[in-house]
């Protein structure tokens, strides 16, 4: 990391209290009284993130904007056991694998129906450049005005989604993978 770089990033990182280690982690501290105020309470024979938790981990903005790697500092009292460890890393896993495989298919979907939709925008032009060659030589038609609108419509929407929401879905999934492999490391309070 650029060391001009460094104080600025640290700077943020103050803000939201988490700080760099020494192996240049960006550490995030959490206070953890028992296993069950983890998990989520309706997940049943499979371990799973609390909204929570999940809610409180995608506020750190600024563990994503950095390249460094991400380690969980889990503050425990010493009724929490090693199969309570087990099942939170399972949890937090499955959560955030969820995340990354949703984050997959949304940016497959933005990138099929972005083609559909600057196909469709390409078929409708030259469908009016036809119609205005063939049939409507020296007349001005509103339909052909009308098809034209619809075509740029199209076009647009495709690389609108194309530009914004991949964007958005891009960075989705790489938060998802950014704490899916997380170090985690259990402190006994």
């Amino acid at each position: 990391m650029k060391p001009k770089n460094l104080k600025k990033i640290n700077t943020m990182l103050k803000k939201e209290n988490l700080f760099i280690d020494e192996n240049d982690n960006i550490t995030i501290p959490l206070k953890i009284n028992n296993i069950s105020d983890v998990l989520s309470p309706y997940s049943y024979n499979f371990y799973l993130l609390s909204d929570d938790l999940f809610s409180y981990l995608e506020n750190y903005h600024t563990i994503y904007l950095v390249p460094n790697p991400i380690r969980l500092e889990l503050h425990v009292n010493s009724d929490f056991t090693s199969k309570d460890e087990e099942i939170f890393k399972e949890a937090l896993s499955n959560k955030y694998e969820k995340e990354y495989l949703q984050a997959s298919r949304e940016k497959s979907y933005i990138n099929i129906s972005s083609i559909l939709l600057l196909a469709g925008g390409i078929i409708v032009i030259a469908i009016m450049l036809f119609l205005n060659f063939h049939f409507f030589k020296d007349k001005s038609s509103i339909w052909i005005e009308v098809l034209d609108i619809f075509a740029w419509v199209l076009i647009w929407s495709a690389f609108e989604k194309l530009i914004f929401n991949r964007r958005e879905v891009t960075r989705k999934k790489k938060k998802s993978e950014k704490i899916k492999d997380a170090t985690i490391i259990f402190i006994r309070d």
